[in-house]
């Protein structure tokens, strides 16, 4: 399969760096082969790299950074990035302190493509989105696997966001007391359609989605085995304003909360919804929910608001 690489976008803007100018893929390959512990840029001179075979960094660069077009439009500098059919594998680095493997900026399009994370690889997450409100992130037909690590996925500030037809494995949250073990989202627009959770975990709450001040849609999805220690095994909501999230068409199985099951405040095998937040749910299939005998499938408190049809 030919592996298509679209780059546009500058990630980053590096002073005294080594900087190399690509305009084909055997450009792209012999300045990766090139040894400098010092920062390198590849600055890319054209919008569509075709990567025939396997692309492989051996180098021990300070960093890494890939530059390409701007687009600007309506006054609004909007740089883009789109990964189709791309594969990513987060190095093992024991003691690494970056908190995330993959940052990202401006409008970006994930297609077809598959990331995964490694023990050591990063502190919190595989990648995180950053939108400043006034990006969108798109992704369809992509895997995640967060190797019992790693959060899969964070969306913070995005204008829109579409995920579908995609799954979300073995996404952890450990350190970060936010939760999100698959897809962690702060102040966003999301609809999540067709896609599988399986295997996901966080010490503190969402097993599976942590959904902080945003507007939330899901339809047709599936939950295996998601688990939080503490608040909703599957989702928990926060909003400080009102905010609303409608999810229909659910299935979950083998998901619950494993710990402090006997405090009423540690609880919702299901959800857990907070502040100003309503939740409605239509059409929920569960089977073998598990969260001890005192614990309930929902959790609400303010003014939240929980409405199942």
């Amino acid at each position: 399969m030919l592996l298509i690489i679209y780059f546009l976008v500058s990630f980053v803007i590096i002073i005294n760096a080594l900087e190399i100018s690509v305009q084909d893929e055997k450009q792209l390959r012999d300045g990766l082969m090139i040894g400098s512990e010092k920062d390198l840029v590849l600055k890319i001179e054209k919008g569509i790299i075709e990567i025939s075979k396997e692309l492989e960094i051996q180098h021990n660069y300070k960093s890494l950074s890939i530059r390409g077009i701007e687009v600007v439009n309506d006054n609004v500098e909007k740089k883009y990035i789109q990964f189709r059919n791309f594969e990513y594998h987060a190095a093992v680095k024991e003691g690494s302190t970056k908190n995330n493997c993959i940052e990202l900026y401006g409008e970006v399009e994930i297609i077809g493509s598959e990331f995964y994370s490694s023990p050591s690889s990063c502190i919190d997450g595989i990648i995180n989105y950053h939108g400043n409100n006034v990006n969108s992130i798109v992704i369809s037909t992509s895997y995640f696997d967060g190797a019992y690590y790693d959060n899969c996925l964070s969306i913070q500030g995005s204008e829109f966001t579409s995920i579908e037809f995609s799954i979300f494995e073995r996404g952890a949250s450990y350190e970060n007391h936010d939760g999100g073990g698959a897809i962690r989202i702060k102040k966003s627009n999301v609809n999540i359609s067709d896609c599988q959770f399986k295997d996901n975990f966080s010490l503190k709450k969402g097993g599976a989605l942590s959904i902080y001040d945003t507007s939330f849609s899901a339809n047709n999805i599936n939950f295996v085995n998601s688990t939080a220690l503490e608040k909703g095994s599957l989702i928990y909501m926060h909003s400080s304003e009102f905010h609303s999230a409608y999810i229909s068409n659910i299935n979950c199985k083998d998901s619950g909360n494993i710990n402090n099951i006997n405090d009423k405040d540690l609880r919702g095998l299901i959800a857990s919804v907070e502040g100003y937040s309503t939740l409605i749910i239509d059409n929920l299939y569960g089977e073998n929910l598990y969260g001890g005998s005192k614990s309930g499938a929902f959790t609400l408190n303010q003014q939240s608001v929980i409405e199942v049809r």
